[in-house]
């Protein structure tokens, strides 16, 4: 009996453990980096390039969309809750346009939240017989200060006029009475046609100033540059207590200011009247 007890554990010792079969690490790392080759590798960045654009589509199609982006409002000089429009505004500068064809300018101010100013005047209108002049001058405040080339800016002026800028060319610098004054010509159109214009722009750092603006001739007729440098020259200083580096910028040297540009001269009764 004991022999055969025995011999049954012996038996049942002999036998094999029945335990899951296990893969040595070695090769485990060895069956895993395998495929790790620079074919693999692209393969996989291809994958995931594809699977992002698809999500990226889904979520554009599916989405919750967002205003769509007006790219017109976004040129325009500023959202009407940073500029505001002065009701009152000390009168700082003055356009005489007497004797260049052009109606009596009328004058908007408006105030940036940051401190900057705008006179804007304009004459006549787009398409007008008597022609059309927009100037506008831009003392900076505290905001960021806009630094892009005549082209946008004249597009973004063009915007608040409901203009839209169709070409500009290659502006050519000339002097000035105010400055270095880039002229380029100009196409606009109204909506209904198309008018040749001139665009003109003066960077004044010196004075946290920038001048702009066009002139757009009357119908039939040509823009002359002449004509627009009489308009930049007319421009003159009204009030600026305390600013003394802008009244000394507006103080031209003798013989800077073009003759045939002098506004015609005013009877001293009407002057004493004015």
């Amino acid at each position: 009996m004991v022999d055969f007890a025995g011999a049954v554990s012996r038996l049942a010792g002999a036998a094999p453990r029945l335990r899951p079969a296990r893969m040595p690490w070695r090769r485990f790392f060895r069956r895993v980096a395998t495929p790790l080759t620079p074919q693999w590798w692209g393969m996989v960045s291809m994958a995931s390039l594809v699977l992002g654009l698809g999500v990226a589509l889904i979520s554009t199609a599916e989405g919750p969309s967002g205003p769509a982006v007006d790219v017109t409002a976004s040129l325009r000089a500023g959202d009407p809750s940073i500029w505001s429009p002065v009701v009152r505004p000390q009168t700082m500068f003055v356009l005489d346009l007497a004797g260049l064809g052009f109606d009596k300018p009328a004058l908007e101010v408006r105030r940036h939240s940051g401190g900057g100013r705008e006179d804007v005047f304009s004459a006549g209108r787009p398409g007008a017989a008597g022609g059309h002049v927009r100037l506008v001058a831009y003392r900076f405040g505290s905001e960021v200060r806009p630094a892009p080339t005549l082209f946008v800016e004249m597009a973004r002026r063009g915007a608040e006029s409901g203009l839209a800028v169709v070409r500009t060319t290659v502006p050519a610098v000339v002097p000035t009475r105010l400055g270095p004054t880039e002229i380029a010509d100009m196409t606009v159109s109204d909506g209904e046609r198309r008018l040749d214009c001139l665009a003109w722009r003066i960077g004044r750092d010196d004075i946290d100033m920038r001048l702009s603006g066009w002139i757009c001739p009357g119908e039939g007729q040509r823009a002359e540059r002449d004509a627009l440098v009489c308009v930049i020259e007319r421009l003159d200083l009204a009030s600026a207590v305390g600013e003394r580096e802008l009244r000394r910028a507006f103080q031209e040297p003798p013989h800077s200011r073009n003759p045939a540009c002098a506004p015609p001269r005013q009877p001293a009764a009407a002057r004493r009247a004015a």
